[in-house]
């Protein structure tokens, strides 16, 4: 199984002249894709033989291989398809989900063999009215997707059905299915490392460490609280430390940006955190 993996585009509003027009050059966001690189982790290790590659697209249009012209959706699709494969799966993020729609239909038009998903928050909520709307999509997996992803794919490879995949929505013949619900991962050092080894510019990029997910609180103006079922989850302060130091060690790293939604949430938690991480020397 040969799988592609690609960022959502991250538009650099600050560095965004006012004089631009289409065509003019863009400035986005690049960074070390974290999200996809633990998918493929969580691939690797349900099956050693698959192929995923990981696309940051962003980078790639900063350094002009994806040129910003009346073609540009058709230049990242070619650059998501080249070298073939079964299945490309595309991040989503709420304010440029539109892009990777439309990334997904030229796709589709390229290589009509190929099975296309979309992943992450933007799509979770509304997985099964794009699948209804866009002929393009093939599935959506909602939610975390370190389970759900290597399932639906050793499930595609096996010629079963996707029927009692949780977590999945997707496409039977002309009928949208949408598969139960799949609990959180309450334990996050089960998590592989991500395969920092698969991005070339994980010494440069920005990069967005993954140390825990979800939030305990319910403001009606957020949909963070309702997309991790309100469950606050921290990586032990081991596994953190463990991951900091592989990438000062391999990558010479001196900088992290924690992501996470309210890690201070714990206080407890964080001073003992913080104590840890200079008795470390990280």
């Amino acid at each position: 199984m040969q799988v592609s993996l690609a960022t959502s585009l991250h538009l650099d509003h600050g560095a965004r002249p006012l004089d631009a027009i289409p065509g003019s050059r863009l400035t986005m966001q690049a960074f070390v894709p974290v999200g996809l690189l633990s998918l493929k982790a969580a691939c690797n290790v349900e099956n050693a033989n698959w192929r995923v590659h990981v696309h940051e697209l962003n980078t790639l249009i900063n350094a002009g291989a994806i040129p910003n012209d009346e073609d540009f959706y058709d230049n990242v699709a070619q650059t998501v398809v080249q070298g073939g494969g079964d299945l490309v799966g595309l991040m989503t993020d709420a304010d440029s989900l539109h892009h990777t729609i439309a990334i997904a239909k030229r796709i589709k038009v390229r290589a009509p063999q190929l099975i296309v998903g979309l992943g992450g928050p933007a799509v979770t909520p509304t997985a099964r009215l794009l699948l209804e709307r866009y002929q393009a999509i093939d599935f959506v997996v909602r939610n975390e997707g370190e389970e759900t992803f290597p399932e639906y794919i050793a499930a595609l490879e096996e010629g079963r059905t996707p029927a009692g995949i949780q977590g999945l929505t997707w496409r039977d013949g002309t009928t949208i299915q949408h598969n139960a619900d799949r609990k959180v991962i309450e334990d996050l050092d089960r998590l592989p490392i991500p395969d920092f080894d698969a991005y070339a510019q994980t010494a440069h990029s920005a990069l967005y460490l993954d140390v825990g997910r979800g939030c305990p609180f319910k403001c009606a103006f957020c949909a963070t609280a309702p997309f991790w079922e309100r469950r606050y989850r921290m990586k032990s302060t081991p596994r953190i430390l463990s991951e900091m130091r592989l990438l000062r060690d391999r990558w010479g790293r001196r900088h992290f940006n924690y992501s996470h939604d309210i890690f201070t949430c714990d206080q407890k938690w964080t001073h003992k955190f913080c104590d840890a991480m200079k008795a470390a020397e990280l």
